[in-house]
């Protein structure tokens, strides 16, 4: 008779599965990458819709890109991409209306822009895919060699 003894431990394996845990160690491996390929992505001036004709800043700007303080905040982490708090407006299904104070002739007036949704993290187009999938594989590479570690009884 043959006997076969493993050296495996498979709780520590099922740990890094849990649903919070998961999450986090997915959010950690990938959600700075792409914040940092969004900030590319942005002052590339790739972001859609293009600006209307009544766009102070002119139609030759890129979108997203006047001060560059949304595309600079991205910052990713165990909670996924954060920023700017006015960066989730952009995401709002039909758009948001801008409030802009100038001063025309001397009088000051508000000017209420409608700003159409526009998505700005580039995982969100199927055009970056490649870059997308380049930082997929890289994370699937780690969290299998992070399993593999998690397996072995010490």
């Amino acid at each position: 008779m043959i006997e076969v003894k493993y050296n495996i431990d498979f709780k520590k394996a099922l740990k890094e599965l849990e649903k919070e845990k998961l999450s986090d160690t997915l959010n950690e491996g990938v959600a700075d990458k792409f914040a940092k390929n969004s900030f590319k992505f942005i002052k590339a001036g790739k972001v859609k819709d293009e600006l209307s004709d009544k766009n102070p800043r002119g139609v030759d700007a890129p979108p997203l890109f006047d001060t560059g303080k949304l595309a600079k905040s991205l910052k990713g982490g165990t909670k996924g991409i954060s920023g700017v708090s006015y960066g989730k407006k952009h995401y709002q299904e039909g758009g948001y209306t801008w409030k802009k104070k100038v001063v025309i002739k001397g009088k000051e007036k508000t000017l209420n822009l409608k700003v159409p949704q526009r998505k700005f993290i580039s995982a969100d187009y199927p055009s970056e895919k490649s870059a997308n999938n380049k930082i997929y594989k890289e994370f699937q590479k780690k969290f299998v060699n992070l399993l593999s570690k998690r397996i072995r009884k010490k």
